[in-house]
């Protein structure tokens, strides 16, 4: 008899899940309902790590005061460094509008929404990659900023299942969870966490931020 060739099955154990995970998610993909190391009712709020291009890390912050936020505002559109980033801002906000009013004429919302977010990060990636470049030689201490923003807005790292990093605030310096150290080689991550909550402190100054509701 003939030597044929067979299939042979090799089963590879698949890693321990977080609880609630499903069987395709990792450990290092995004939810929206991570546990917070915070007591039920603390006014804070989870940042989408997807659309800031800061995976797989997850982090909340606590997002300012009206009064504050409104101070923080005049004094953003008032510097050569905030009107860059509001430009920005808004440029990403069009062509996202864009690109979901298209994706809304062939597929359900929450089809749309996730192949907008996948098309986005491109979008983002250059331009926040432009608005460093922009910033270059303007006098704006920008590492500085960034830091300032996350400490403004106390963001927060969460560790993942199975990770030895301790999280707690990214803005802290020491130690090897502290962002000297555990943003080496990827400074670019505090300045796309600090755009992040800036974004959500002024952005209602300049749009309805509210989710839409559904017409009666």
């Amino acid at each position: 008899m003939d030597d044929q060739p067979v299939d042979v099955e090799t089963e590879i154990p698949a890693p321990a899940l977080e609880p609630g995970l499903e069987d395709e998610e990792g450990v290092d993909a995004w939810r929206d309902d991570f546990a917070l190391p915070v007591p039920a009712g603390s006014k804070v709020e989870r940042l989408d790590s997807r659309r800031w291009l800061v995976l797989p890390e997850r982090y909340f912050f606590q997002p300012l005061g009206a009064l504050a936020a409104a101070q923080e505002c005049d004094k953003l559109t008032g510097s050569p460094g905030g009107s860059h980033f509001i430009g920005l801002a808004v440029e990403l906000r069009e062509q996202r509008s864009a690109l979901l009013a298209m994706a809304r004429e062939d597929y359900d919302e929450e089809t749309a929404q996730e192949m907008v977010d996948v098309a986005m990060i491109d979008h983002v990636s250059s331009g926040l990659e432009r608005l460093v470049k922009g910033l270059e030689g303007s006098g704006v201490a920008l590492t500085e900023v960034a830091l300032g923003w996350l400490k403004k807005c106390n963001v927060r790292r969460v560790p993942l299942p199975g990770s030895t990093d301790t999280g707690g605030l990214v803005a802290k310096e020491g130690g090897p969870a502290g962002w000297a150290g555990f943003y080496k080689g990827r400074y670019v991550f505090l300045y796309r966490l600090a755009a992040a909550v800036l974004w959500a402190t002024v952005a209602p100054f300049f749009f309805d931020v509210r989710p839409a509701t559904s017409a009666r």
